[in-house]
């Protein structure tokens, strides 16, 4: 994601608490500038996305986040990582503009692909309990993210293989 983010010129701060992704991060960010002569700064830092404020306090606030939590193969039904999603929701909150966005991808059921999870009566649907993401029902997820300050936006589905799916979010910052 900070690839991405650093070749249409945007001025990129990252971090992860697996201190091997934050060098291979920084080794393709310099591998890129070397090759497509990208401009764009970038810091990388060991450290959690639970605890923003602490890591970039000399660079906050921010217009924007992309995250995508670590989850295992069948994570769409389990709730390992459901906390750090919600707590890393929490945390951007803390160093977001009033206007930020954010981006985040989740597993999902591939059962579930397709469904329009933005309509006002999802819920009440035949199949609307197959849409989980962390062993948590959709309802209950749009809930958490509410709570935690944000509105959903957008979603769209990506199937992976015959196990997994993927949920791509976007939401706005609540006023």
């Amino acid at each position: 994601m900070l690839l991405e983010a650093a070749a249409i010129g945007s001025q990129v701060f990252g971090s992860d608490a697996d201190s091997r992704m934050v060098e291979g991060s920084r080794d393709n960010l310099k591998w890129a500038k070397e090759i497509q002569n990208m401009s764009a700064s970038a810091k990388i830092k060991r450290g959690s996305a639970t605890e923003l404020t602490s890591l970039w306090d000399d660079n906050m606030p921010f217009d924007g986040f992309a995250f995508d939590p670590p989850y295992g193969l069948n994570s769409w039904k389990s709730d390992d990582g459901w906390q750090l999603f919600i707590d890393a929701l929490s945390s951007c909150g803390d160093v977001a503009t009033p206007n930020a966005t954010l981006a985040a991808l989740l597993p999902w059921s591939p059962k579930a692909l397709g469904m329009d999870l933005l309509r006002d009566d999802f819920g009440q649907g035949e199949n609307d309990g197959l849409a989980q993401t962390f062993g948590k029902s959709w309802v209950e997820v749009v809930k958490e993210i509410n709570a935690a300050g944000w509105q959903i936006e957008s979603t769209t589905t990506i199937p992976v293989h015959k196990s997994l799916a993927r949920l791509l979010l976007v939401c706005q910052r609540m006023k």
